[in-house]
């Protein structure tokens, strides 16, 4: 019998869940490591949710590297990208039962994992000149554009304010000790980065996602590494 695995994480926005479900073929081999249900007893339930969605993620990006960067390139909280999150599923990274997420999660881990793939080693340089969030959001219902530049506007403020514990927010492993350390060096920098009057609330999952966001698309863009691309 097969043991359903399910994820209730809260996501960055309000869509609709996309799940992906493991076939019994008979067979775990595959070219690219699976994403099974953590059974790491020192973790939480969340953590262990958060793990699992990681290594989904980092299953994507090696079996179809070029289809998950156009994926998290396109603007969210569009029928477009509800759409191409769910062709973004396969249980071919699934290694038991249902994985359950919405496509902010979905979105958040990938960049999460595209970061450490490209930059857990060593940090790359930051670009100087600021995203231009606004063009990503152009032509985009207003208040989705609002809420997506408002939040990677926060995003970068917090990167630029302590780029070494953003970073380890994102590389550190989940759960552990390296991990609470760079959010409690974080902590002063979130408030003062928020616009005046807001008041948002993040999860790890959503905050380390827009985190690695940014510093993957400014280590991307950055002179030295740009020009070797």
């Amino acid at each position: 019998m097969r043991v359903a695995l399910r994820l209730a994480l809260a996501g960055l926005i309000a869509c609709g869940p996309v799940a992906a479900s493991a076939q019994d073929t008979g067979t775990r081999v595959n070219r690219y490591p699976k994403a099974y249900e953590s059974n790491d007893i020192a973790l939480s339930e969340r953590d262990r949710s958060r793990q699992t969605m990681l290594d989904y993620a980092r299953c994507l990006i090696r079996s179809n590297g070029v289809r998950v960067r156009a994926f998290v390139a396109d603007f969210p909280e569009t029928l477009k990208y509800q759409q191409r999150a769910k062709q973004m599923s396969t249980d071919a990274c699934i290694g038991d039962g249902i994985l359950g997420f919405n496509p902010g999660i979905l979105r958040a881990s990938l960049y999460t994992a595209l970061y450490i793939d490209g930059f857990g080693r060593a940090a790359g340089p930051l670009a100087g000149d600021p995203i231009d969030y606004g063009r990503d959001a152009a032509g985009q219902d207003a208040d989705a554009a609002n809420r997506y530049v408002v939040m990677r506007r926060f995003a970068e403020c917090v990167v630029r304010a302590d780029p070494a514990a953003a970073r380890e927010t994102v590389v550190a492993p989940i759960g552990s000790g390296r991990e609470d350390a760079a959010y409690a060096a974080l902590a002063p920098h979130l408030g003062p980065c928020l616009p005046q009057g807001s008041n948002i609330r993040f999860g790890r999952t959503a905050l380390s996602g827009l985190l690695a966001e940014v510093l993957y698309r400014l280590s991307t863009t950055a002179p030295s590494v740009a020009g070797n691309s």
